[in-house]
């Protein structure tokens, strides 16, 4: 091949190209550049353990030419101790913080999410190193038109090869188990379930599994036809979210109701605005998020700048009223109590008012001292 290059380069009178060409034949001829591979690729053969360094350390996020290291708050080279394999897909580059760029981002931001855009920004800066901030996970609540698949793309965008979409299904298996589809969330930053359909897929009703993950624990699972030798070790090293058009059904599990907390989308975004939640629908609104590479990398500066705030205050969020309105409001619909009595009963304003008649009733009584039964009336309430 090299024979014939240099042949063409000739024709052509490129010597420098001939020349150029000369020499790599040289080096490929030569057992000193395979000796050199050899001996570098030795030194981590060498390391047995380096397939759990590889992408393994939480506080930093890689770009094609540099990472941040949240520990240190800064930018910097990346070099081999660093174990680095995976970035984000995409080059940082010489990008600086700009004021006018960070003012449009949080009013578009601010336009979708309200009153919850602080909160929402500080537990998704939590995705830079998710194993000091884990505990909870965060399911996006609100109708269609809501901006929450607009803002989970941004995300996405942000965050590239360090974020993925998870399916509804992902925690219906046992973990330590053949679950190549949470073998993929291995050391990711952000990710999501998005637009969850809980009565048809069951999502946020089982995440047993998830919880045990935001508890730090280590788990061991293994991709399809991987044998039980080969399974990989991981921890959850992102910020998890679903999103839902409608309440999520979360059962009454308290491991996952106590980690839950529901951020509501509050506007609609309608062709003609009626409604005092409804606004405008701006058709260009996902394209001006997703489409400006300043919008992406200003994103990521400020999740940094919340990440430091977040762990300035030791790791603890302030909720706002938005989210524990919502969140109590899922809880609520997830209470089997209530379920039960709001079948049974009829709930009626404070000036109702009854038939006398319909203020006695029969029923079975246990007497303390015989255990047995009698019938009775009981005056429920005092006729007025």
């Amino acid at each position: 091949m090299f024979e014939q290059a240099i042949i063409e380069a000739k024709k052509d009178n490129n010597s420098e190209l001939a020349t150029i060409l000369k020499a790599h034949r040289r080096n490929l001829g030569n057992n000193k550049i395979i000796k050199g591979i050899y001996e570098f690729l030795s030194e981590y053969l060498a390391d047995l353990d380096i397939d759990t360094k590889m992408d393994a350390n939480p506080n930093l996020t890689a770009f094609d030419d540099c990472l941040y290291d949240c520990e240190a708050d800064a930018f910097r080279p990346i070099t081999a101790d660093d174990y680095i394999s995976t970035t984000c897909g995409y080059a940082f580059g010489e990008y600086k913080h700009s004021a006018e760029t960070r003012a449009e981002l949080l009013e578009l931001l601010g336009g979708i999410l309200g009153s919850s855009l602080d909160y929402f920004l500080l537990t998704q800066s939590a995705a830079l190193c998710a194993t000091k901030f884990m505990s909870d996970f965060y399911i996006w609540v609100g109708n269609g038109g809501n901006g929450k698949g607009v803002i989970n793309d941004f995300l996405m965008l942000v965050f590239g090869k360090s974020g993925t979409a998870a399916p509804p299904g992902l925690f219906h298996k046992v973990l330590d188990s053949k679950n190549p589809e949470l073998l993929k969330l291995r050391n990711k930053r952000y990710v999501s379930i998005p637009d969850s359909e809980p009565e048809r897929d069951g999502t946020a009703s089982r995440l047993g599994g998830l919880v045990k993950l935001l508890d730090g624990d280590e788990i061991l699972v293994r991709d399809n036809y991987a044998r039980s030798k080969d399974m990989v070790s991981m921890k959850a090293t992102f910020v998890f979210n679903i999103l839902c058009n409608d309440v999520p059904e979360v059962g009454t599990d308290g491991g996952i109701q106590r980690r839950m907390k529901v951020i509501p989308f509050p506007f609609k975004f309608v062709d003609e605005p009626t409604l005092s939640h409804e606004k405008p629908k701006d058709p260009t609104l996902k394209h001006r998020l997703s489409g400006n590479e300043k919008y992406k990398k200003e994103m990521f500066i400020l999740l940094t700048e919340k990440y430091q705030e977040l762990a300035a205050k030791r790791y603890t969020v302030a909720v706002p009223e938005s989210v524990m309105t919502a969140t109590r409001n899922v809880e609520e619909e997830n209470n089997p109590v209530k379920t039960w009595f709001l079948a049974k009963y009829d709930i009626t304003g404070d000036d109702a008012t009854a038939p006398a008649s319909e203020t006695y009733t029969t029923r079975m009584v246990l007497t303390p001292a015989t255990g047995a039964q009698r019938t009775g009336n009981c005056q429920r309430c005092s006729p007025t």
